[in-house]
């Protein structure tokens, strides 16, 4: 297979098969040439990892389940591909529907807690601390039994809530995945392979402790923070609208970290059930592609467009595996023509 030339609206380019585009300034030979040595290399990497240019008909599955399926297409008289395959939609309205999920039951409690509870409490602190000057134990323990008790009231009255929110979450992203698959094998195998999945139950077990225990952990760092702004404040004779408004503050950054979990949760559990259900079915490798918007990295920018195994990825890599990566794949089903 030849390096093609052509050029869109990016301007003109270099391309091997359907990997990569090179792009040069249209009408400079030198540039031109760069960009073709570039698609060359390219193209030498991936035949060294076995790629054949007649569309790999020896190609084997990743797996028995993979081989029974190729049988099966030959059987049904299935030789070719009967459309194109596309690649995996991000989901992004069960990604919003997730963090309102949990600013309605973990972060509106507690800034409900921190305005009607905790904020009235600084003045009476404070007037603790200015009436007991040098004596560090007396206010240090009002400060600690307030803290602990807020503590205890929200992992009492709001935390219990933390798995039964993880395993909707957890739910919906699996159906809309399948949703997805199932779609996508027929439209290019004319059937649905997929069946049994052993594997689904750890999965999700796995992204619902992360879940739970993100949650956790970041609300007893949130109460920690705050018995913190409460003694350096009274310390440094900061006032009371001061403390309370670095209280405020506070709940902000938990409140930000929250979304961003929430956003980076939901990538990765969805990037590994495209790993998990290729895999599971034979389809060794994928073509990446990133969501196409500024916000994309630019290492991922980089890797947009070129063919990765499921086993290795990008040294490593694998789309939605970075911290907020909203990268998904395309998958190769050449293995089975």
């Amino acid at each position: 297979m030849p390096v093609t030339f052509g050029s869109d609206k990016r301007g003109c380019y270099a391309q091997w098969g359907s990997q990569k585009k090179y792009y040069y300034k249209c009408g400079n030979k030198e540039a031109r040439d760069r960009a073709k040595k570039r698609a060359e290399e390219q193209a030498r990497a991936i035949r060294a990892t076995g790629y054949r240019d007649d569309h790999r008909s020896d190609a084997k599955p990743g797996n028995k389940r993979g081989e029974d399926i190729k049988q099966q297409l030959e059987i049904i008289g299935v030789e070719k591909p009967k459309g194109r395959p596309r690649p995996y939609r991000y989901p992004m309205r069960l990604e919003r529907d997730y963090w309102s999920r949990i600013r309605r039951n973990f972060m509106n409690p507690l800034k409900k807690q921190m305005r009607e509870m905790l904020l009235p409490e600084i003045g009476r602190l404070k007037r603790i601390y200015e009436r007991e000057t040098g004596k560090r134990d007396s206010y240090s323990s009002e400060i600690s039994e307030i803290a602990d008790n807020l503590r205890v009231e929200y992992e009492r009255d709001v935390l219990p809530a933390a798995e039964g929110v993880a395993v909707q979450q957890a739910t919906l992203l699996e159906n809309e995945h399948f949703r997805q698959t199932s779609k996508m094998n027929k439209a290019i195998l004319t059937i649905n392979p997929v069946e049994a999945e052993p594997w689904l139950a750890p999965v999700t077990d796995s992204f619902v402790r992360e879940n739970v225990n993100y949650i956790k952990k970041d609300i007893a760092q949130h109460y920690t923070e705050v018995e913190g702004i409460i003694r350096r404040g009274l310390e440094s004779g900061e006032s009371v609208g001061v403390m309370q408004k670095k209280i405020m503050g506070r709940y902000g950054m938990t409140e930000r970290r929250s979304k961003l979990i929430a956003r980076d949760q939901t990538n990765k559990f969805f990037g590994q059930l495209t790993r998990e259900r290729s895999t599971d079915i034979g389809i060794t490798h994928f073509i990446w592609v990133t969501a196409g918007d500024s916000r994309v990295r630019d290492e991922h920018v980089d890797l947009a467009g070129q063919r990765f195994s499921w086993k290795n990825g990008a040294d490593g890599l694998f789309p939605g595996m970075d911290i907020q990566c909203r990268c998904v794949a395309k998958n190769d089903y050449s293995v089975f023509f």
